[in-house]
């Protein structure tokens, strides 16, 4: 098993079959829209080749976002989020 911030298991095993080689991957993907870290998600982004205008899209999404709370009707400091993507947002599975 290796642990891994972003992917809390992940299983990788080798087998030979009729002189090929496959890999199976097993992953277990629990709460990892939760625990992605904001500029790990750019830095991957940008080396997998987006860019321009949809790299400048996304980073004005998860630019400096914060949680605003409100308790007992009065609203609280914002809070820096640093970590996860957007909740409902349809982008958020595309991103992981």
């Amino acid at each position: 098993m290796v642990q891994h911030p972003q992917i809390n298991e992940c299983d990788i095993s080798h087998e030979r079959m009729r002189n090929k080689t496959h890999m199976t991957i097993s992953i277990d993907t629990e709460k990892v829209f939760d625990k992605i870290q904001h500029p790990f998600m750019k830095n991957t982004l940008n080396k997998m080749g987006i860019e321009g205008k949809y790299l400048n899209i996304i980073k004005a999404i998860y630019d400096k976002p914060t949680a605003n709370i409100i308790l007992n009707r009065e609203n609280l400091k914002a809070i820096p989020l640093r970590t996860g993507t957007r909740q409902a947002c349809p982008l958020s599975p595309l991103l992981f």
